[in-house]
């Protein structure tokens, strides 16, 4: 196992991906996106649409002119098998449903893109805060199930455990910086969002819901 995590293969995927990561966040920031804006003027209107294409391309990319060790480091059957197997299923699931409303809150750029056509043109691409459904257990939770979904497999190869690795660290330090341009577009509804609610986990918030139903 560790002759597998110290392969050089992974050493130099780690860094790539750190870089792939750095400039992803750069081209998501509010200084990229405000100067693009004024440069672009109306054709700014298309640049969520590149950016998400962009970061599939280039991440496809990334996974086939980097090629990661495919040796297994544990792998787990019987009955533990099919519970994380459920687990997998399950955190598949909430994130399709997680994802059908980050595509309804324009995650894809289609509805600004289309504003390019529009009598009436703005830069503006500022939506309301959602807090409400599967927003009011997690501020996250596309980055939750992501995590959940890959951290769950019963079969864990040197590939996937750096992948998975890979994901986690960038979730979880670039919600952070996520989190800080939330809070500039939104200010204190966005402060209190972030008492009530957890980053990820909504153990807390879960097992409330649990106690009030079962009282009441």
């Amino acid at each position: 196992m560790i002759s597998l995590l110290t392969d050089s293969r992974i050493i130099v995927f780690l860094l790539i991906f750190f870089l792939w990561a750095l400039a992803h966040s750069l081209l998501a920031s509010l200084t990229i996106k405000d100067i693009l804006s004024r440069r672009l003027g109306r054709y700014y209107h298309f640049y969520r649409v590149f950016y998400v294409v962009l970061s599939i391309v280039s991440l496809i990319a990334l996974f086939i002119l980097f090629p990661l060790p495919q040796g297994r480091l544990y792998a787990f059957d019987g009955a533990l098998f099919y519970i994380l197997k459920a687990i997998q299923t399950i955190a598949l699931v909430a994130l399709l449903f997680t994802a059908t409303i980050s595509i309804e809150d324009d995650f894809l750029g289609l509805r600004a893109a289309k504003k390019f056509f529009s009598a009436r043109l703005d830069s503006n691409d500022t939506k309301p805060l959602r807090t409400s459904g599967i927003m009011g257990y997690s501020r996250h939770p596309l980055y939750f199930f992501i995590t959940v979904l890959l951290w769950s497999d019963p079969q864990m190869t040197a590939a996937w455990f750096t992948v998975t690795l890979s994901f986690s660290i960038y979730f979880l330090i670039g919600s952070i910086f996520e989190e800080r341009k939330l809070i500039f577009l939104y200010g204190d509804d966005y402060i209190n969002y972030q008492k009530k609610v957890r980053r990820f986990i909504p153990l807390k918030k879960v097992h409330k819901r649990l106690r009030s139903e079962r009282y009441s």
